[in-house]
């Protein structure tokens, strides 16, 4: 009866070794479904990033020539507005050319050349004529 005893525990030991080989299958089986699975989550989030990347570096470029623009721009307003500073300078000239003014007080007080106060005085000084 020894025998069948030892056999009898070998064979519940064989069946023990067998349910437990068999559970860590199933269990790495599903092991290795989420780890597909993560990959495939990484693979999206990625191509997703690099989407994101690839609008912001977009978005940066457009800013940077929007800034360019601006900057434009305000060169331009800039010599505008000198342009205008002197087209007041001219018409004070011209206006003060008609009053008599000499040719020494357009330069001091429009910041004319003395050539260009010599022609508005020629042109305008209405007392010389």
């Amino acid at each position: 009866m020894a025998v069948s005893l030892e056999i009898i525990l070998l064979i519940s030991l064989a069946v023990v070794l067998l349910v437990v080989f068999i559970a860590s299958r199933k269990q790495q089986g599903g092991l290795q479904c989420q780890l597909r699975q993560q990959r495939l989550e990484h693979d999206q989030l990625q191509a997703q990033f690099k989407l994101f990347l690839s609008g912001a570096q977009g978005v940066g470029d457009r800013l940077h020539q929007v800034e360019a623009n601006l900057s434009n721009s305000k060169n331009i307003a800039t010599q505008n507005n000198s342009a205008s500073n002197g087209d007041v300078s001219v018409r004070q000239a011209i206006e003060l050319a008609r009053k008599g003014a000499t040719v020494d007080e357009l330069v001091d007080l429009c910041g004319l050349s003395r050539g260009e106060a010599e022609l508005m005085s020629t042109i305008h000084n209405v007392g010389s004529r």
